[in-house]
């Protein structure tokens, strides 16, 4: 997965959500919008935008996609068993009980029973599949492993020397998977087939809605920047805001006893490198700003409290946490903006995008999507394996519904 190194920048854990700015903001600073902006017309404008359609085609070929990317990324096939020989070979899925010891003391996570490996998966740390190539099914064996010298699933056993005392229960093979209800379960997607498909509509729909909103409103805007000028905000205005940002990292490092170089080393970059691209990024944000500040004066679209604090409730119960006694709009705005005028900002850009799409004619070209060609565009994020088997856990998300396990103190995989 790609890192940018604005990601964190505009996320909601730290700022701010790439928000064009309303009347004087801290975004705009003391810019007079009228010193800037010539604005074109804003009104009565017509544009067409292409629509994506939801169709019962997309539906199916997307559920029964993302079932099979499960399928095998996770190897959730049914293990049909071998009766033939009791040797384990190269290719065996072998059942398993293991427990890992670190100084003759079982270490957590390293403990399992009637666990399924496919050997030469190369899933286990180095060694493990292996040296289980020979063992016959119902043979105990001790296997001295060393752990690799950077592990970051479990820092505490990286390069340790460890003894994992290993049985196997059985060997088999890989069968075809059946997508039925019992699979679903094992996904973690739902618990019926029927439910599964009933959610993936319901996702899709959202999805398909957001994004064809979206694309109305760039339209407009598009349409809107063809005549309208903005004279460029001088430097010294864009360094102060990215200084804010900086300042904003420091005093996030130090609540989380780090330094501003460990914060900008986990966004692979550093100072110079995160302010090049703030600099840039900023001087845009500010430009659509002075162009939302003087849409919204010539108009007089105003946020008032209220809504301020109706929006930051909304954005604050989606990130787990609903503005309460304990949690308030204050809290809200050090935890996830610069300042209250950033989020006024945002706020009052949605307002002027609302007022841009009733007051324009959107001619809608209608683009039915039967099928897609690419199931997922990035991978799940399975970052930690619980000790239970190759079945579905539940405290790794893979996606919004769907939790898949693996073992965070075996697995060679980071």
């Amino acid at each position: 997965m790609k890192k940018r190194i604005l990601s964190l920048v505009l996320a909601a854990t730290l700022l701010i959500g790439a928000s064009a700015c309303g009347k004087p903001s801290n975004m705009v600073g003391t810019l007079n919008p009228k010193d800037y902006v010539t604005l074109g017309e804003y009104k009565g404008l017509e544009v067409e935008v292409e629509i994506t359609e939801l169709t019962d085609s997309y539906i199916d070929t997307y559920a029964q996609g993302q079932l099979e990317y499960y399928v095998n990324e996770y190897n959730l096939f049914p293990v049909e068993k071998i009766t033939d020989r009791d040797v384990i070979q190269t290719g065996d899925v072998v059942n398993i009980n293991y427990e890992g010891m670190k100084d003759n003391v079982a270490f957590e996570g390293g403990t399992a029973e009637n666990f399924d490996l496919e050997i030469g998966s190369g899933r286990f740390i180095e060694g493990f599949e292996e040296k289980l190539i020979g063992v016959k099914v119902g043979q105990e064996v001790s296997l001295d492993l060393t752990f690799p010298a950077e592990y970051p699933n479990n820092p505490d056993l990286a390069g340790a020397a460890v003894v994992f005392n290993v049985k196997v229960n059985s060997i088999g093979k890989y069968g075809e998977a059946k997508y039925d209800d019992e699979l679903i379960a094992k996904t973690g997607l739902g618990t019926t087939m029927e439910e599964y498909k009933a959610t993936v509509k319901k996702d899709l729909e959202t999805q398909f809605t957001d994004d064809n909103d979206l694309a109305k409103e760039s339209a407009i805007w598009n349409k809107l920047m063809e005549t309208t000028k903005v004279k460029e905000v001088p430097a010294e205005e864009v360094t102060k805001k990215v200084d804010e940002y900086i300042v904003k990292f420091e005093d996030y490092a130090k609540e989380n006893n780090q330094t501003i170089d460990d914060i900008f080393t986990s966004m692979g970059t550093d100072l110079a490198g995160f302010t090049e691209e703030a600099t840039t990024f900023l001087k845009e944000a500010m430009n659509k700003n002075l162009i939302d500040a003087a849409i919204a004066n010539a108009e007089g679209i105003k946020v008032t409290k209220d809504e301020l604090k109706e929006a930051a409730n909304e954005v604050a119960t989606e990130a787990g946490s609903a503005i309460s006694e304990e949690y308030s709009y204050e809290d809200f705005i050090k935890d996830f903006y610069v300042n209250e005028d950033e989020f006024r900002a945002e706020v009052l850009h949605k307002k002027v995008l609302e007022f841009l799409s009733k007051n324009n004619t959107i001619k809608e070209i209608k683009k039915p999507v039967e099928d897609f060609n690419t199931l997922l565009t990035e991978e799940p994020a399975a970052e930690e394996v619980s000790a239970s088997g190759n079945t579905v856990s539940d405290n790794t998300v893979v996606s919004e519904n769907a939790v898949v396990s693996e073992n965070a103190a075996v697995s060679g995989n980071e």
